[in-house]
């Protein structure tokens, strides 16, 4: 399978996309965000503190670390789902991915299965002890002992493992692609490409003052328009830079207004690129999309914050292709 890799600045249509895709045979994906390749702690991370970043601490960590973050988004139920909106309404942090739930879409196996033997791989062996900034509560205390690792080495095993992953799930057999959307995989599309080559990167984007007023209507988005506004600005900036360096050939720009009024057409470079039939209709309208949503929730004082930060949308302007500013 080809692997498909969606991104954007969170709020922007990537679930939108993934969960479009994967009504068809041809796409494959998990029902939520599968974060342990870009998050903090996961394959990325790992593979760095393996390589270029490699002393025995860091990777002893980035070892714990890692098999700690697969442990945390196993099953999960409806207690756990709204164990975690109770906390959130009562500002208090629930515990690390409570709702993530990757192993109910596996048809067999487990996340720490999948991914143990290449761990062993990486790791020569558990040595009894640690040091002082060793996890607490292991019993016994034990260090992971690797030597550094290149990334020429670790990077095809961890993408092996992550294919493994997508082919557990129903419809595997068939499919032409698989299909993952955590947000900010723009963000890391320089490491996602060395881990898959044939990639695909599609980044959806939208009016970033929707973006806005979705964050602040979530428990974790925020509650203040500006510093929102200036988080979203760091992330659509930053991609900016990271475009220009990607293969024109292996990026495709999607926008979220586009996706709602004339899907078949806004989906062509992505389904020719694949050599599928198009899509003819799309399970999303531009009610549904929500557009122009800030309009309606913002006060005046809030707009001109909105204006001042992103001031190519204050004078009819928009994002154009491979992150550039154009005229609209």
């Amino acid at each position: 399978m080809i692997p498909l890799f969606i991104g954007g600045t969170g709020r922007s249509g990537t679930t939108i996309l993934r969960k479009g895709l994967a009504q068809r045979p041809d796409f494959v994906a998990f029902r939520s965000e599968l974060r342990i390749i870009v998050d903090p702690d996961g394959v990325i991370d790992l593979a760095s503190s393996l390589d270029e970043n490699w002393s025995p601490y860091k990777a002893d960590i980035a070892l714990h670390r890692f098999r700690t973050l697969l442990s945390r988004v196993k099953k999960t139920n409806i207690a756990k789902r709204a164990l975690r909106k109770t906390l959130y309404k009562a500002r208090i942090s629930p515990p690390e991915y409570l709702a993530l739930s990757l192993e109910d879409d596996l048809q067999a196996g487990t996340l720490v299965d999948t991914f143990s033997p290449v761990l062993q791989h990486l790791s020569y062996g558990e040595a009894k002890g640690g040091w002082i900034g060793s996890p607490a509560g292991q019993i016994p205390p034990r260090i992971f002992e690797s030597v550094r690792v290149p990334k020429s080495v670790s990077l095809p095993l961890l993408a092996s493992a992550v294919h493994s992953l997508f082919e557990q799930l129903p419809g595997a057999a068939k499919a032409t692609a698989f299909v993952e959307d955590t947000p900010f995989n723009i963000l890391h599309a320089h490491e996602l490409f060395q881990l898959f080559p044939d990639m695909l990167l599609v980044h959806v984007h939208r009016d970033p003052r929707d973006v806005v007023a979705s964050y602040l209507g979530k428990d974790w988005g925020g509650n203040d328009v500006e510093m929102t506004a200036r988080r979203i600005r760091a992330v659509l900036d930053r991609w900016a830079e990271i475009r220009r360096t990607l293969p024109n050939d292996r990026v495709i720009e999607i926008a979220l207004e586009d996706l709602a009024a004339k899907p078949k057409e806004t989906l062509s470079p992505l389904m020719k690129t694949l050599m599928l039939d198009e899509i003819e209709d799309f399970p999303i309208s531009v009610e549904g999309a929500n557009i122009g949503r800030w309009r309606r929730s913002m006060t005046k004082g809030e707009i001109r914050v909105l204006d001042q930060i992103f001031p190519e949308h204050a004078d009819g302007n928009s994002y154009g292709s491979r992150g550039k500013l154009q005229h609209g």
